[in-house]
């Protein structure tokens, strides 16, 4: 079966290599086709059979195709017509057949070009003349503008220059960039040219888009006869400029030409004249490197020391592009090497800058000052051949020129702080081996050579300046940042490790705010990092000034999978331990037995409270959460789901609440657990082996947990705490210590509690949320025990007092609390309820006998979580 693109690819190789009867043949069988296209295009230039003909010269195949109905119109892919294809390729008789078959002659491809244009640009007299006389227009230009006598000055063609002149071109018009006939017949050197167009009246004084003139062009082109033409018998004006006030002069001396400058100098060039900028003739011969041009300039009296605007002599711009025999001669001429520029910058400095050795060798020998520094950043040419990372200037400044290794640049900045910083590491450990340079000096950010090193990672940098004596956990930036915290800071896992390893660098270092590395990749959440360190012994629980562990800041952060590991490590860490597994197994196996385990209702969190003959009861203690730093949030272990260990969390504790179940220090929800000693409420401090289920799943949505609660004063009076617009609390208590207990279960100093019921945890502002799912709460699958709900389990519909509705700043009024939405209540030894819900006042309390009361519980398991049943002893903790 033949297709059409089968069918076309034929006709052109027919057209292309095949005869005419071929060609005839082909057409014939194929023309009653319906969907037989003539002018359907292929090959690579997308031809169609007409143009591939034109372009060929096929006279006799061109005139088959358009017998058989092919269009004059019709493009290949760059646009060409059958006309614009036979005139580029110089095909007269075939243009002349095609125009004879009313093909148009104004018809241009992609690029502007028409019929007219390409006849010119081959040069092809006849085809032009005959096309002018069909009516081609003389002054269409191309996209770019070029019109057709354009190209035939540029092409050199001076017979069809002549005819489009007498066919009224205009001999003035430029194209999109302002090249005239007269320009292109500069540039090209052509000077037959240029003079017909001189005596046809062409404009020696115009100049394209830069500014450029026909002279102006014949001096860039080096030509002798044709500068000297334009200024004897055309009268071009020597003193002429571009846009940038550049004169023919300069002109000649960037482009080196020697003769033609001589002759603009006898013609009545300035010497000294000056471009907008004030670069003069010297500075560009000087730029570029000319030393013949330099020899005749300083002999033409030009002004060896003359400045541009922004100050810069010619010696300058020779030192910055490292012409050495420029130098040398602009030296030897007396020029000035101490001369610098509007920032301050030496021959030296630059020559320093830009790493020219053998120029700064000069300019050492002719005394040239080596510790000269810059206006704007007080920089030396130590510290610039230091930021640019040129070593042999560095080393021939250091061991020759002697300089100075310890000068600071603005911001405090030495030559081995600014090597380092641009990683230069061969410099920087010259600087060190050789230079000797201060490895104390700071920056104005307080900044070591060390810190900066490890904020680069350059871990070379670091062994050199470790090896130098240097104080790996110095603490000299205004963070009080060791190099650990910088290199946490900066992400560079391998000089973490290295400062680690080999180093032996704090791990516990706090900085300002009292934030250990691992506080600062728990906050950044750099996962790696976090590993590197908790695995090197890093303490997830160590709080900051605000009391803030690295664990929290990662779930602060939303760091989840950062939280979860930290978590699940610091679980594996403590059931790997020795003393403290053996101690949990015990004590998991005296819970299984029905004994220790607290109810945090009953009678045994009076223990809670047990104090020594020197203190006075604790009473009326109240929670103000509306003006804290972090809210609290008191939750059953019901709320959590997936065991995990939290241990020895350091908590500032400064008020507890009486309400509800957590009447006394046991009563936070971290069941059997007591302080070791409680000072006075306002300063207690201690510690909590804190275990809980889930954590970061229950506080996915949640911002971190409590480190620190503001409390209330002995007689009402607040430390740092403001009163809460819902509930005002008061404190009123004495000097107060605990008994210091013997409990079966908790150890505050050093155990990790496994299966702890309850958590204490903090959100934004007073803002506490759990997260866990309503739908999917783990208490709904909790048994009860004798037929009860077991202590410390609500209701998994009923909203628990302590827990803060998200984005409410009043707490819950607890009308929720209980099955029955009913407030419980505790009543003290006046017989008055704890919890007022008129009032909204709590009221005192009485502390517990300091005898210690067994608690008769039982206990319940839960997916390996110990549930305490309902206790027979008193609920609360507020009569004895």
């Amino acid at each position: 079966m033949i297709t059409m693109s089968s069918t076309s690819s034929a006709i052109h190789k027919a057209v292309d290599w095949g005869s005419l009867h071929d060609l005839k043949v082909l057409i014939q069988a194929v023309s009653t086709k319906r969907d037989f296209d003539i002018d359907n295009r292929a090959g690579p230039n997308q031809d169609t059979p007409l143009t591939l003909a034109c372009k060929k010269g096929y006279l006799e195949k061109a005139a088959l195709l358009f017998e058989a109905k092919a269009s004059l119109l019709a493009t290949n892919g760059t646009g060409e017509t059958p006309l614009i294809a036979a005139c580029f390729y110089d095909h007269f008789n075939l243009a002349r057949h095609l125009l004879q078959a009313k093909a148009d002659i104004h018809a241009t491809d992609k690029n502007g070009w028409n019929a007219l244009h390409c006849a010119c640009y081959k040069k092809n007299l006849k085809l032009v003349q005959f096309l002018v006389s069909a009516q081609a227009n003389v002054e269409a230009g191309n996209a770019k503008g070029t019109t057709p006598l354009i190209f035939a000055s540029e092409q050199g063609c001076l017979p069809v220059a002549k005819f489009l002149i007498k066919a009224k071109a205009d001999i003035n018009a430029g194209g999109k960039n302002g090249w005239n006939p007269l320009h292109c017949a500069c540039y090209k050197r052509n000077l037959e040219m240029a003079r017909f167009l001189v005596d046809s009246k062409a404009n020696v004084e115009a100049g394209n888009a830069r500014g450029f003139t026909p002279l102006l062009f014949a001096c860039q082109q080096g030509s002798l006869p044709f500068a000297s033409y334009l200024l004897k018998e055309a009268k071009a004006n020597v003193a002429t400029r571009t846009r940038t006030g550049a004169t023919a002069f300069h002109v000649a001396c960037r482009f080196g030409h020697l003769p033609v400058i001589d002759y603009l100098l006898q013609a009545g060039a300035d010497v000294q004249a000056s471009q907008n900028d004030g670069t003069t003739a010297l500075h560009v011969a000087s730029q570029i490197g000319h030393l013949p041009v330099v020899h005749y300039l300083i002999k033409a009296k030009a002004g060896i020391n003359t400045r541009r605007d922004d100050g810069i002599t010619p010696l300058h711009v020779a030192c910055v592009t490292g012409h050495l025999a420029v130098v040398q001669h602009l030296v030897d001429s007396k020029a000035n090497i101490h001369a610098s520029v509007r920032n301050g910058a030496t021959a030296l400095y630059l020559a320093c800058q830009n790493g020219h050795l053998p120029i700064v060798e000069r300019l050492i020998k002719e005394k040239a000052n080596v510790e000269k520094q810059t206006k704007s950043t007080r920089n030396t040419p130590l510290g610039a051949a230091c930021n640019k990372g040129h070593f042999p200037v560095v080393r021939f400044l250091v061991t020759k020129a002697k300089a100075s290794v310890n000068a600071l640049a603005r911001g405090g900045s030495s030559p081995l702080a600014v090597a380092i910083m641009r990683g230069h590491e061969e410099i920087a450990a010259f600087l060190v081996r050789i230079g000797k340079a201060s490895l104390s000096l700071t920056d104005s950010a307080g900044r070591t050579p060390l810190h900066l090193a490890c904020k680069r990672g350059q871990t070379r940098i670091i062994g050199y300046l470790i090896h130098a004596k240097v104080d790996v956990d110095s603490t000299t930036t205004k963070r009080k940042d060791t190099a650990l915290h910088v290199a946490v800071r900066a992400n560079q896992v391998e000089t973490v490790k290295l400062l680690l390893k080999a180093y032996k660098a704090n791990i516990h270092a706090a900085n300002k705010l009292g934030r250990t590395p691992l506080h600062l990749a728990a906050q950044a959440g750099l996962f790696p990092l976090v590993k590197i360190l908790v695995s090197a012994g890093a303490n997830v629980y160590q709080g900051d000034q605000a009391g803030q562990p690295p664990l929290f800041m990662a779930l602060d952060r939303g760091h989840g999978k950062i939280s979860r590991w930290m978590i699940n490590q610091t679980k594996a860490d403590a059931s790997s331990s020795g003393p403290e597994s053996s101690s949990k197994s015990d004590e998991d196996e005296g819970e299984s037995e029905g004994e220790g385990r607290v109810d945090p209702s009953g009678t045994d969190c009076k223990r809670g409270l047990e104090k020594d003959s020197s203190t006075k009861k604790l009473k009326n203690f109240k929670l103000n959460s509306a003006k804290v730093n972090k809210a609290v949030v008191i939750a059953d272990i019901a709320d959590i789901a997936d065991e995990v260990v939290l241990p020895k969390m350091n908590v500032k504790v400064k008020v507890k609440t009486s309400e509800g179940p957590f009447t006394n220090l046991n009563g936070l929800h971290l069941n059997n657990v007591e302080p070791k000693s409680v000072a006075p409420v306002t300063k207690i401090k201690t510690e909590y082996p804190v275990s809980a289920n889930g954590i970061v799943d229950a506080l996915s949505h949640a911002k971190g947990l409590v480190m620190a609660v503001k409390g209330s004063k002995e007689d009402g009076n607040h430390d740092d705490a403001s009163q809460d617009d819902a509930s005002q609390y008061d404190a009123n208590h004495d000097d107060a210590n605990l008994h210091e207990t013997n409990h079966h279960h908790a150890n505050f100093h050093h155990a990790n509690l496994h299966h702890a019921n309850h958590v204490v945890a903090s959100v934004n502002e007073h803002v506490a949320v759990y997260s866990s799912k309503a739908s999917q709460d783990p208490r709904s699958n909790l048994p009860k025990a004798n037929g009860h709900e077991p202590k410390g389990v609500s209701n998994p519909r009923s909203a628990n007092k302590y827990v803060h509705k998200p984005y409410d700043d009043k707490p819950y009024d607890g009308k929720a609390n209980g099955a029955n939405g009913n407030q419980p209540t505790t009543k003290g030894a006046d017989g008055r309820s704890s919890y007022d819900k008129t009032n909204n006042h709590h009221h005192q309390l009485n502390a517990p006998s300091t005898d210690r009361v067994k608690a008769n519980t039982a206990k319940t398991a839960v997916n390996g979580v110990v549930v305490p049943a309902k206790s027979s002893a008193p609920k609360g903790c507020a009569s004895n």
